[in-house]
């Protein structure tokens, strides 16, 4: 999982606190955030406030079968979490999909850099 987050402006006003004050973020991008790890991720984040742009290609069900898919869970998170859950179905390793998710959040998110 790799999560970038920036822009703690709004969090910070919303008087959240944690151990690093250092983390207040708007914008919590989480790769695989569909996946164990990944969506329990994604419900922390958003139930600190953030906005969880979520980007998960359910590459379970390529390798292991339908039985195997993500999609309930993605589907649970979007329920859960509704508007503060942004699902984006795109592969991390695909440089071009990741560089249209990006721009989205402006100067709340880092861009990542080129291979």
């Amino acid at each position: 999982m790799v999560l970038f987050v920036r822009g703690a402006e709004s969090l910070q006003a919303a008087g959240r606190k944690t151990r690093t004050a250092s983390i207040y973020m708007a914008v919590a991008v989480i790769t695989g955030s569909a996946g164990l790890i990944g969506s329990e991720a994604s419900k922390f984040f958003a139930n600190l406030g953030f906005e969880v742009a979520g980007i998960d290609n359910d590459m379970r069900q390529v390798f292991f079968g339908e039985d195997a898919s993500t999609k309930a869970t993605r589907e649970r998170l979007q329920e859960a979490l509704g508007k503060r859950y942004i699902h984006y179905d795109s592969d991390m390793r695909q440089y071009d999909d990741v560089q249209g998710i990006f721009p989205k959040y402006k100067s709340d998110v880092d861009r990542p850099v080129a291979p």
